[in-house]
């Protein structure tokens, strides 16, 4: 069973963000490892889709699993979602992104 990664565990720093979307819905943190996503339909834990995370000038395609799925409201989903096997290049663009959107 996987569990989901708390602070201590990630390796790199998750950015509360703004202004960024992706194929699964709204980007409200993001690091170079992973991205919380609220959504209006839930993902089964385990599941693993390919996306595209963007703004308007950039954008980041990636592999990523459900790590945690909760309903923040009846018609609203959390997810917690791990990205899996990123080139260097892809996690460079995902730190940039995450650093230009942060909420600060």
């Amino acid at each position: 069973m996987k569990q989901q990664l708390n602070a201590e565990q990630r390796d790199s720093d998750r950015y509360a963000v703004h202004n960024l979307v992706c194929d699964a819905g709204t980007v409200v943190d993001l690091s170079a490892e992973g991205a919380s996503v609220e959504r209006h339909t839930a993902w089964p834990v385990g599941t693993t889709r390919l996306m595209t995370i963007r703004d308007g000038a950039q954008q980041v395609r990636v592999e990523a699993e459900c790590v945690h799925s909760e309903s923040s409201t009846p018609d609203l989903f959390h997810l917690g979602l791990r990205f899996l096997d990123l080139e260097p290049d892809d996690r460079a663009a995902l730190e940039e992104l995450a650093a230009r959107h942060a909420d600060y």
